[in-house]
């Protein structure tokens, strides 16, 4: 008796994760909650969104989206920081391969490849900025996310086009850059409508055909700043 008393005892008592695993489900969560947020805001807008409804959908309970972020603000916000470092890592990491590291049009073509491929496996970035920029932009503007998004992006433009632009200044880069972003994303915002054009957002060969028509356009454009 007195052994099945101590057996009932230690499978009564509650089971303590140790603090490196609680540790990892706590990151797990807040991420599913960034996931689920960043759809939900992407589809429905800061208004049309809440604590409940993204909790819900994160399989969480509704008190966990505030227990990490506090506010719907402060998750709106976190989910804008996420996407702009993401947009600026998927840049950075990208490596041309050695033997065209000297081939400037080719070097440029692999880093617009690259942020095309971001735009289509993340399409709640474009729909969030565009939601900013139809808006007041209040989230986005002078924000740190979004600033250094802009300077990475600067950089990583004068680094493609080192040897093309000479002397070009600082309101050059700029123009290039919104140039560069501009003739990425309008067709994918507009996809519905290119089909009356012939061309298919979805097709294998698009993003192949569309960064080499982009970068031959800027390379062109640059041939004035020299």
């Amino acid at each position: 008796m007195h052994q099945q008393r101590e057996i009932y005892w230690l499978v009564s008592q509650p089971v303590k994760m140790p603090a490196t695993g609680r540790a990892v489900a706590a990151e797990n969560s807040r991420t599913r909650i960034l996931d689920e947020a960043e759809r939900i805001f992407a589809e429905f807008g800061y208004e049309g969104a809440s604590l409940q409804v993204i909790a819900e959908a994160a399989g969480l309970a509704r008190s966990t989206p505030a227990y990490f972020f506090n506010s719907k603000r402060h998750l709106y916000d976190a989910v804008l920081e996420r996407l702009m470092s993401d947009a600026v890592d998927q840049l950075a990491t990208v490596q041309s391969p050695a033997e065209i590291a000297v081939d400037i049009e080719r070097r440029l073509e692999t880093r617009t490849r690259a942020f095309l491929e971001f735009l289509i496996g993340r399409p709640a970035f474009m729909k969030l900025v565009q939601r900013e920029a139809l808006g007041s932009g209040g989230a986005l503007q002078n924000s740190s996310a979004h600033l250094g998004a802009v300077q990475a992006g600067l950089a990583a433009m004068a680094g493609e086009l080192t040897g093309q632009l000479g002397q070009a200044n600082a309101d050059d880069l700029r123009h290039l850059l919104v140039s560069f972003i501009s003739l990425c994303w309008f067709p994918l915002a507009t996809g519905p409508l290119l089909a009356d054009f012939g061309l298919d957002v979805g097709d294998s060969d698009f993003v192949a055909q569309r960064a080499r028509h982009v970068t031959r356009l800027l390379l062109h454009g640059t041939g004035g700043l020299r």
